[in-house]
C-alpha cells in the first residue's frame, strides 16, 4: 500500500509531480535537506509509472494490453507503481507542467484530481480510483510539509519530524472541537525513516509499529529506485537505460526463485516514451502505448 508506490516520486508533484520537484542532494550528508515533496507520491496509489514528461505536455493517453493476463498481473506486483494491465489511463497537465487530473477508460467522472495553491504547492488529491481517497496537505511556515491527512476507510495522518528524516503514520479519528473539526491520533501504525549518504543515494526504511520490526526497505540513487526489499517476501532490483527509464527488473524471492523482466521503449521527438514492451523469458507479457499531446 503506502510504500508500494514510493518510486514515482516524479509522478505526483511537479513534473512529478511526477516527477515532482523533489530532492536536492548536497555534496555532504550533513548538508542534505529534502524538499517538501519527498514522500508525496509514495502516499497515494498512482495510475502510471516512470512518467518522464517535459514541460509542455498537455495530455498523455496510456493504454495497456496483454495476452498473458496471469503473467502480467504477476509483473504488476514488482513495478514501482501499481497499474492494471488491461486499462487505459489519461493524464492531463496544466501549462506549468503540473498534473491536474488522471482518469481511466475515458471516464472523467472516475478520476483523481489535484489541487494547487498560488505558490504551486499541492493542496489536495481526491478521487475514486482505485477506491475513494482524499489527501490534504498542510505545510509549515517554511513551506515544508507538516502533515498529510489521508481520508479513506483507514484514516491515516502522516506527521513529519522537524528534520524531515522521519514520517510517522497514525490512524486518526475525526472529532469536534467547538464548531471546528479536529483530528485525533489514536494509533501509531508505522514509521518511515530517511537515511541519506554522500554518494547521492538514500534509503527509506519502513518499520511496523505493532511488530516493532523493519518490514520494507527502499534504496534510491538520485531520483531512481534501484532496490526494493520486502523483507518477508523478495528483493527487487531495477536497472535503467540512458533515458532513466526502467530497462530491467530482477526479482529474487525468499524461496530462491529468480525472475527477470526486460523492458524496451520507443520514444517521440521530445524523448518521451510512446511504446513500452515488457518481456519475460522471450515472452511479451505487457504492451503499453502512449499518445502524448503537447501545448503549442
Amino acid at each position: 500500500m503506502l510504500i508500494t508506490n514510493i518510486v514515482n516520486i516524479k509522478f505526483m508533484s511537479k513534473n512529478l509531480l511526477l516527477l515532482v520537484s523533489l530532492l536536492l542532494f548536497a555534496s555532504s550528508c550533513s548538508e542534505y535537506i529534502p524538499q517538501n515533496e519527498l514522500f508525496n507520491n509514495h502516499l497515494t496509489t498512482q495510475l502510471g509509472y516512470e512518467f518522464h514528461n517535459k514541460k509542455g505536455v498537455y495530455k498523455i493517453i496510456e493504454k495497456n494490453t496483454t495476452d498473458e493476463v496471469s503473467l502480467a498481473r504477476e509483473l504488476i506486483n514488482y513495478l514501482p507503481v501499481k497499474i492494471d494491465p488491461q486499462t487505459e489511463y489519461t493524464h492531463a497537465y496544466n501549462e506549468e507542467g503540473d498534473i491536474i487530473q488522471t482518469y481511466i477508460n475515458n471516464n472523467q467522472d472516475y478520476s483523481i484530481r489535484f489541487e494547487y495553491n498560488r505558490t504551486k504547492q499541492l493542496l489536495s488529491i481526491a478521487g475514486y480510483h482505485p477506491g475513494y481517497v482524499k489527501e490534504i496537505f498542510e505545510y509549515r511556515p517554511d513551506n515544508f510539509l507538516k502533515f498529510i491527512f489521508r481520508e479513506t476507510d483507514q484514516n491515516v495522518m502522516f506527521k513529519y519530524s522537524e528534520d524531515l528524516k522521519t514520517i510517522s503514520g497514525f490512524q486518526f479519528k475525526p472529532i469536534k472541537d467547538g464548531n471546528k473539526r479536529a483530528l485525533k491520533p489514536e494509533k501509531l501504525l508505522y514509521q518511515m525513516l530517511l537515511k541519506n549518504y554522500e554518494d547521492g543515494s538514500f534509503v527509506v526504511e519502513v518499520n511496523d509499529a505493532d511488530k516493532g520490526i523493519l518490514t520494507q526497505k527502499y534504496t534510491y540513487l538520485g531520483y531512481n529506485l534501484i532496490k526494493k526489499e520486502l523483507l518477508n517476501e523478495a528483493n527487487i532490483s531495477y536497472n535503467f537505460n540512458d533515458k532513466n527509464d526502467i530497462s530491467e527488473i530482477e526479482v529474487k524471492r525468499n524461496n530462491g526463485d529468480v525472475i527477470k523482466y526486460l523492458i524496451e521503449y520507443q520514444y517521440d521527438d521530445n524523448k518521451n516514451w510512446i511504446s513500452r514492451i515488457v518481456n519475460k523469458d522471450n515472452t511479451q507479457i505487457l504492451n503499453t502505448e502512449r499518445n502524448i499531446s503537447y501545448y503549442n
